[in-house]
């Protein structure tokens, strides 16, 4: 098989600098074993920063892209997400399963995108170590080769992209995090669209 998955592993680090401040971060690891003695880490940057919620977002154009490649064509495409869609001043958003639900029927909504056999999915991200909903986003390909999907900036909105708890840095997006999962929940709904 080319690819034989380690078990979990949680790890945790600390440190201080010389003021003696203090950062504190922990996770789970996970490997893939490509060909025999060639082990590889995931990347983990599907899955976005803390959000804060409510989450208010100002402005009556809140939209932003996910490319992603649809695996039959090898084609790109692009699902267009609008998180205002009333053009309102500021929309609200008061957890994060409202916000995922909400980008998630947007992309299951383009039918001539999603597919029979959809591989992007969209979903808060569950933890490993806690089994809880956690306020972050997860970006999945399930796709063949789990190719990295991307965030577009759209109108120039990168505030947007911040108050979904994704840097510049984070735009292309690993296809898989070892941390954290997507919500069964959604696949489940969405799978067989």
């Amino acid at each position: 098989d080319y690819f034989a998955y380690s078990e979990p592993k949680m790890w945790k680090v600390t440190v201080w600098d010389k003021l003696g401040n203090c950062v504190t971060d922990s996770g789970v690891s996970q490997f893939v074993i490509l060909y025999p003695e060639i082990i590889l880490e995931w990347q983990s940057n599907n899955v976005s920063e803390e959000i804060a919620f409510p989450l208010v977002l100002q402005g009556a154009v809140q939209r932003f892209a996910l490319k992603a490649r649809d695996y039959s064509t090898l084609k790109y495409f692009t699902f267009v997400v609008d998180l205002n869609q009333t053009g309102s001043d500021s929309i609200a958003y008061s957890d994060i399963q409202q916000l995922a639900n909400q980008i998630m029927e947007q992309v299951a909504s383009n039918d001539s995108l999603f597919g029979e056999n959809p591989s992007l999915f969209v979903s808060a991200a569950v933890s490993r170590q806690t089994e809880s909903i956690t306020n972050r986003l997860l970006i999945r390909d399930t796709g063949f080769n789990h190719e990295a999907a991307s965030i577009v900036v759209l109108d120039g909105n990168i505030q947007l992209l911040h108050a979904l708890g994704f840097s510049l840095l984070k735009q292309e997006i690993p296809a898989y995090n070892g941390n954290f999962y997507l919500d069964p929940e959604v696949f489940e709904s969405y799978k067989s669209k």
